[in-house]
């Protein structure tokens, strides 16, 4: 019975002894504009190429949709846009 006394007291003990306080730690200010925004679009090389990023273009919009057992009207609004 004094076991689990004992292991209740356990984080007690420890999480005073390894408490470490936010103001030991020095953190830089991160500003917005530190960080570049460059976005590096992919050109295609060829035929190939584009075949590839236009099947996984258009996986992107109807895997979802057969995931849900969506109906067929909302596969005729993907195809019109």
């Amino acid at each position: 019975m004094k076991l689990p006394k004992a292991l209740s007291l356990l984080p007690i003990a420890f999480g005073s002894i390894l408490s470490v306080s936010a103001s030991e730690y020095k953190f830089d200010n991160i500003k917005f504009d530190q960080v570049k925004n460059e976005q590096n679009i992919y050109e295609p090389k060829d035929k190939l190429d584009e075949y590839i990023i236009k099947g996984a273009t258009y996986s992107t919009k109807f895997v979802p949709l057969i995931n849900d057992g969506s109906e067929g009207s909302e596969y005729t609004k993907i195809m019109a846009n």
